[in-house]
């Protein structure tokens, strides 16, 4: 008799949670910075584009999966050879579990970030401009280096926010996967916790 969390197969099960979560933390976030400067930049349409950043983020999480997972069925009902060899590839890579994590907490990392565009003082990049720098060295010269603690910030909150999350991986997970939140849910179900 033994009480408890079975260890076996835990080391595959932290690297599929590493996985998903850094690449998913890495995703969300430069989704977050696109967003974060289109809206802080005051382009136009920027309030629009703020709305639907924070739209997806007030549903729970399983209504994100349960849509996701009903596109991805009626993509394989779809009978196109093509579109299925694609969504099945996509599946088992994980990708349908990767855009459930964007969609669920893309407003996170847009939170952490959007200050900091804001913050960034224009002056430096107009004055790097008339040195005759490029629109691409001065975001990595300047822009990035001065919102290397937002990105930090927003960094660690989805990499805790999407090691967590549980709706969104229990029905996106490509089979034969598990994370660690997956298997904490198991043992629990099976009465090992």
């Amino acid at each position: 008799f033994r009480i408890g969390m079975q260890w076996h197969g835990l080391g595959e099960q932290l690297v599929h949670t590493l996985y998903y979560t850094l690449f998913g933390a890495l995703l969300t976030l430069l989704a977050a910075m696109l967003m974060a400067w289109y809206v802080g930049r005051n382009h136009r349409g920027a309030t629009l584009v703020e709305y639907g950043v924070y739209l997806t983020s007030g549903l729970p999480g399983i209504l994100i999966a349960v849509g996701i997972f009903y596109v991805l069925l009626a993509t394989r009902a779809g009978g196109n050879s093509g579109t299925e060899s694609f969504v099945g590839g996509l599946e088992s890579l994980g990708g349908f579990l990767l855009l459930g994590y964007i969609m669920r907490f893309l407003s996170e990392g847009y939170a952490a970030l959007k200050p900091g565009v804001v913050a960034l003082d224009r002056r430096v990049e107009e004055a790097a401009k008339t040195l005759g720098a490029s629109s691409w060295r001065r975001f990595r010269e300047i822009s990035i280096p001065a919102l290397q603690p937002s990105l930090f910030a927003g960094a660690v909150l989805l990499i805790v926010a999407i090691a967590k999350e549980l709706p969104i991986t229990l029905l996106l997970t490509p089979l034969g996967e598990q994370t660690l939140a997956y298997r904490i849910f198991d043992a629990q179900q099976e009465g090992a916790l």
